[in-house]
Parts: C-alpha cells; structure tokens; sequence
C-alpha cells in the first residue's frame, strides 16, 4: 500500500480506532497536515512489517501517534519526519506497549524528542538516540 496525502483530514492523514491491523510493504509520504499523526490510532493492536515513513510533518508526531495501543514494528524505516513532540512516533497511555525490530530512525525532529516519545507506559521506555 502507499499512501500520498489528497485530501485533508481533520487530526491526520489516517484515523482508526478500536482496530486489529497489519500494514506490509507499506509507504507514507510526504504526509503534512498538522494534526497529531500521519497515521492516529486509538484503543488498537497494530502491527507494521517493511513499512517506510519518509518527510512527514504532523504537530505532535511526524509519523504515528498512538494512543491505549500495542505497537508493533519489524524492518521498518522512518526518515525525515518531524512532529513538534516527537519526530517519529508519539505513544501514550497506561494500556499502550510498543515493540520494535531491526527498524531505523534516521533524521527524525521533534522539540522534546528526535524518533520516539511515550508516556505513562507500562513497559520501559526505549531511549531516544
């Protein structure tokens, strides 16, 4: 799948919640809309395989905000993203966890932190490098 941004949704580019997923092969670019994601799930169990986020700019997360979730990242690439929190991904909430596997954060900006930001998780924190 890739996905371009046509039009503007209100909060970020992709809304789901209360959903199990798998994104495989899957590209987000050039994703600016000033909302808290590119990508904004709620209450949901996601998983990315070989996915690429690349030059997306949202207000909180450049690429994926997440809320109450349970994040799964394998082989994946995120570049260039830039979220005023957090460059790469945004993770909250005392239900969300958040795995990650042979993935690189490269170039990402944030004001609080360059790839990753989570609050109030149950698991520990993943440094930001």
């Amino acid at each position: 799948m890739n996905y371009n941004l046509d039009e503007a949704l209100p909060q970020g580019t992709i809304y789901l919640d209360g959903v199990s997923i798998l994104f495989e092969n899957s590209y987000f670019a050039n994703l600016i809309e000033y909302g808290d994601g590119s990508i904004i799930f709620q209450d949901s169990t996601v998983a990315f395989q070989n996915a690429t986020f690349v030059n997306n700019t949202q207000s909180t997360a450049g690429a994926i905000f997440a809320n109450n979730t349970v994040l799964s990242i394998d082989n994946s690439v995120f570049t260039n993203n830039y979220g005023f929190q957090s460059g790469a991904i945004q993770l909250l909430g005392s239900d969300s966890m958040m795995y990650i596997n042979g993935t690189t954060f490269l170039n990402n900006t944030g004001m609080h932190c360059c790839h990753l930001n989570h609050l109030n998780l149950r698991s520990e924190p993943l440094p930001c490098t």
